[in-house]
């Protein structure tokens, strides 16, 4: 009986043990979890600092740009703030840009937009077929939804539009409307006629700068709230 006696107190002490080097082991193995998460949260806070911001902000047109870099890209940002109409909400909504906006050529001319009415970006079929076309149009249409006006795709040509069931759009259509018209040319310019405003192009790889000189033109239209 004894034996049985000296037996259990064995086992309940060997128990006690084992349970405060579990508790132990537990406590020392979240304490581990816990530095090595704060090093790499720090470190990748760093990391996300350093990729980030690359020079000090500067102003230009009354925004405030900062240069960042994604991955092996160089992008100018800066955030602007509109007033969403009929609820009067601000929403803020951050550009980017790959050029440096002071170095991008500003349109001679002021641009605005009926806000009433919708606003047309028609692309004819040769800008259209440029590689990073697609991107660098879904990108400025939703610049242009930020600021509150209702976007359409659409195509200056009639048969191209028939087919691809979206609006046909060209300078004629923009006494009621805005049309913002990309089209292929002799040469690479940003002009007006009425209220639409054409980006004509040489080459695809001038697409990308002559659509943010326009988009920066719209700023100059803009005050910041």
């Amino acid at each position: 009986m004894k034996d049985k006696r000296d037996k259990k107190k064995m086992s309940r002490k060997q128990e006690k043990y084992q349970n405060k080097v579990l508790n132990y082991t537990l406590a020392f193995t979240g304490v581990i979890i816990l530095c090595v998460a704060v090093f790499f949260i720090v470190k990748n806070t760093a990391l996300l600092s350093w990729i980030s911001y690359q020079s000090k902000p500067f102003d230009f047109l009354g925004f405030t740009f900062q240069k960042a870099k994604f991955g092996q890209l160089d992008v100018y940002n800066t955030t602007i703030t509109v007033l969403q109409k009929p609820s009067n909400t601000r929403l803020s909504y951050d550009l980017y840009l790959r050029n440096d906006p002071r170095e991008l050529a500003l349109p001679d001319f002021t641009i605005l937009f009926q806000r009433e009415s919708d606003v047309y970006v028609s692309v004819d079929e040769a800008v259209g077929s440029c590689k990073e076309a697609n991107s660098y149009l879904f990108n400025f249409a939703q610049y242009l939804t930020a600021l509150g006006l209702d976007v359409k795709a659409a195509s200056p040509n009639k048969t191209v539009a028939f087919e691809k069931q979206i609006p046909y759009a060209s300078c004629n259509d923009s006494i009621y409307s805005t049309v913002i018209l990309f089209e292929m040319g002799n040469e690479s310019i940003l002009k007006k006629q009425g209220g639409c405003y054409i980006i004509e192009v040489a080459r695809c790889s001038d697409l990308l700068t002559k659509l943010e000189e326009f988009t920066v033109g719209t700023l100059a239209s803009f005050k910041p709230s």
